[in-house]
C-alpha cells in the first residue's frame, strides 16, 4: 500500500486494469476501495513518505471532529497542533469536494477547516513550494463552495488567495486546477467568454500530463458555459466530448452532470424525442442536486413538447429542492426560467456558433 500509495505509475496501471486482477475488478468491496485510492492520488499534486504516514489517521481525526459543534472544530484545529498535518488537511479537502454535489454547506465548513490547517503547516517540514499549492487548492475550494451558495464577493476573495498563493508553487496540477475552478466563477457572475478562454489556458497543462479526468471536467463545463450562452451547437459537441472523457465508474457524479447536460444539449439542437429516451435512460436519484437538476432538465423537455403547465410544474420542484440546499444561483436561474414556459427552447443562436 505505500508503494501504491507514493507511485503514480502504479495507479495508472492499476487504472488500466494491468495490475488488478480479475476477481478484484468483479468484487464491489475492491472496486469502492481502489476507486477510492485512485481519486486520493488523483487529488494530490504532490507526494511524500510522510503524507503516508499521515493519511491513515486523518479518517480518524475527522471522526472525532465530527462529534463536536463547528465552532469547536475550528478552536480544536487552530489551537495545537494535533490536527496541523498535510495528510489531514488534504483528506479535509477530498471530503469538501465529495460534498460539491450533496451537502454543500458541510463542504464549505470542511474546506474552512483546510484552509486553516494549510496555513498552519510547518514549511521546515513540508517543502514551502508544495504547501503554497495546498494552501492555493484549499482556497480554491472553499472559494468554489461560496460560488455554489452564492456568496460571490467571498468567492472572488478566496479565489485572489488561492491565485495568490498557486504562484509561488511549483506550477503544476494545482496552478490549472485553481484556473479551472476560476472559470466556474467568471462565469456564474456573467462573462461567459472570459470563463472560456479561462479553461483555454488550464487545457494545455492536463493534455500534456494526460489527466483524462480534468479534461473531461473541462469539456463538462465548456458545455455548461456554450448552453448558458446560447452556443448550442457547441455545447453539443462539448457534451459529446465530456462523454468519451468521463469514466462513469470512476466518476459517478461527473458521470450523471455529464448525462444531464447532453440531454439539455439535446434539446437545445431541437432533438427533444432523443432527449426524452436519453433522460428515461438516466438512473434516477433521489440525491437533492441531482433530483433538482433532472427536474430542470425535464422542464426543458416540457417546453420543447409544448407542455409549459408540466415545465412550470418541474421547475417549481426543482427551485424548491435547490432552496433547501442552499443552492441559490441555481434556484434564481430556475426562476428565470419559469418566465419562459411558454417558449420552446430552440436554437435562437446559431448564428454563434462555428463547429
Amino acid at each position: 500500500m505505500d508503494h501504491a500509495l507514493e507511485c503514480r505509475e502504479c495507479r495508472r496501471a492499476a487504472a488500466a486494469a494491468e495490475l488488478v486482477p480479475p476477481e478484484v475488478l468483479d468484487c464491489a468491496d475492491c472496486r469502492e476501495s481502489l476507486d477510492f485510492l485512485w481519486a486520493l492520488l488523483d487529488d494530490l499534486e504532490h507526494f511524500e513518505p510522510a503524507v503516508a504516514r499521515e493519511l491513515p489517521r486523518a479518517e480518524r481525526f475527522l471522526e472525532e471532529l465530527s462529534r463536536l459543534p463547528p465552532a469547536e472544530q475550528v478552536l480544536e484545529v487552530t489551537s495545537g497542533p494535533r490536527y496541523q498535518e498535510w495528510g489531514f488537511c488534504q483528506w479535509l479537502l477530498m471530503s469538501s469536494r465529495a460534498g460539491w454535489h450533496g451537502d454543500i454547506r458541510l463542504a464549505r465548513h470542511r474546506a474552512g477547516l483546510a484552509v486553516a490547517i494549510a496555513e498552519r503547516l510547518d514549511p521546515r517540514y513540508y517543502h514551502p513550494r508544495w504547501l503554497a499549492d495546498l494552501q492555493g487548492k484549499a482556497y480554491s475550494y472553499l472559494a468554489n463552495t461560496h460560488r455554489i451558495l452564492g456568496d460571490f464577493d467571498q468567492a472572488q476573495r478566496n479565489m485572489h488567495e488561492a491565485k495568490a498563493r498557486v504562484r509561488r508553487g511549483v506550477g503544476g496540477d494545482a496552478e490549472s486546477r485553481v484556473l479551472v475552478l476560476e472559470s466556474s466563477l467568471v462565469g456564474d457572475t456573467g462573462d461567459d467568454d472570459s470563463a472560456l478562454a479561462i479553461l483555454d489556458r488550464a487545457e494545455p497543462h492536463f493534455a500534456r500530463t494526460g489527466n483524462v479526468r480534468e479534461l473531461g471536467m473541462i469539456a463538462l463545463k465548456r458545455c455548461y458555459l456554450f448552453g448558458h450562452s446560447q452556443r448550442y451547437l457547441l455545447e453539443f459537441r462539448e457534451g459529446l466530448r465530456a462523454k468519451r472523457l468521463i469514466d462513469p465508474r470512476r466518476e459517478p457524479e461527473l458521470a450523471q452532470m455529464m448525462k444531464q447536460n447532453l440531454v439539455a444539449a439535446l434539446v437545445n439542437v431541437g432533438q427533444a424525442e432523443r432527449a426524452r429516451k436519453a433522460l428515461g435512460a438516466l438512473q434516477t436519484t433521489d440525491e437533492g442536486n441531482f433530483a433538482a437538476r433532472r427536474l430542470w432538465t425535464e422542464s426543458e423537455i416540457f417546453r420543447a413538447e409544448r407542455r409549459p403547465d408540466l415545465a412550470l410544474s418541474a421547475l417549481k420542484r426543482a427551485r424548491h429542492l435547490f432552496l433547501e440546499l442552499g443552492r441559490r444561483p441555481d434556484a434564481e436561474a430556475v426562476t428565470r426560467d419559469m418566465a419562459l414556459v411558454d417558449q420552446p427552447p430552440w436554437i435562437t443562436a446559431v448564428k454563434h456558433d462555428q463547429l
